[in-house]
């Protein structure tokens, strides 16, 4: 099953549960269950995006340094396990921090892509605002924290978001192939 029918089955199933609460009175019970749903959905859907995300960071190294191992094993262990949540900026905007990582090229090349791709950019700013809701949730006592959005506007932003964390990997293979063609 692909990363985003997981969400999808999950967002759906929860909603029907809702909804079969609703047509049987228990009207508490529908809040309850959603009052939930949301923040796991949030976490998901955060989880799933920090997985894609390095697995992109990680197989642009493994290309980028031809599979060098002693390369791509330091970068795993210095740049990736337990370093995304310091890729992004996540209370701003824009990417800016993290395509930084990358170098001034990538960042130039990423705020083209980024200015030529309404569907990216918006894709990027969802992505951005389910990091930083997710950073609220945990960092904020998880059992008291009220999530303002709703499952439905979760799940609107995640199908945003997925646009920019399905193409980060072809942007780094498409910059080191234009990176390439400036040196060769």
């Amino acid at each position: 099953m692909q990363n985003e029918e997981i969400i999808e089955r999950m967002f759906n199933e929860n909603q029907a549960l809702h909804d079969l609460l609703l047509t049987q009175n228990e009207v508490s019970l529908a809040s309850m269950v959603g009052d939930q749903f949301r923040k796991t959905l949030l976490l998901a859907i955060a989880s799933q995006f920090e997985h894609r995300v390095t697995g992109a960071v990680r197989a642009y190294s493994v290309s980028a340094s031809s599979g060098d191992d002693a390369l791509t094993s330091f970068i795993k262990a210095k740049g990736i396990t337990r370093q995304y949540h310091t890729y992004f900026n996540w209370d701003a905007s824009n990417g800016n921090a993290f395509f930084g990582l990358f170098g001034s090229s990538f960042k130039a090349f990423m705020t083209k892509r980024l200015g030529e791709s309404n569907d990216l950019q918006e894709g990027l700013v969802a992505f951005l605002t389910l990091g930083e809701l997710r950073n609220q949730l945990v960092h904020n006592d998880y059992a008291t924290f009220t999530l303002e959005k709703t499952p439905n506007e979760i799940y609107d932003l995640y199908r945003k978001a997925v646009v920019f964390v399905r193409d980060i990997g072809e942007l780094f293979a498409e910059h080191a192939k234009s990176a390439a063609k400036v040196t060769a």
